[in-house]
């Protein structure tokens, strides 16, 4: 993997000891998951994965145009996908 080796504190076989991290200056306040267990199985034709898929999209982009970075806005991670399941190998 090139380059020189990291010196480690108390020899050559001394675990590696990493630099502590500094505290955070202001507590992270808790935060609000809303509808944080989206999840879900679903048996659908070619057709309707397409569909539902553009139906995604779309009110991701209906939602995505209400947003502003006014003050009275809240920012929120969005996480939603849809993949075609792999198949499981036989036993």
């Amino acid at each position: 993997m090139g380059g020189p080796a990291l010196p480690r504190r108390g020899g050559p076989t001394a675990p590696r000891q990493l630099p502590a991290l500094a505290p955070r200056p202001v507590p992270i306040p808790p935060v609000s998951l809303i509808g944080a267990n989206w999840r879900g199985r679903l048996r659908l034709t070619h057709a309707d994965a397409e569909a539902l898929q553009g139906e995604l999209e779309a009110l991701f982009e209906r939602y995505a145009a209400r947003s502003t970075e006014d003050a009275d806005r809240t920012p929120y991670l969005l996480h939603l996908g849809l993949v075609k399941e792999p198949p499981t190998s036989p036993e």
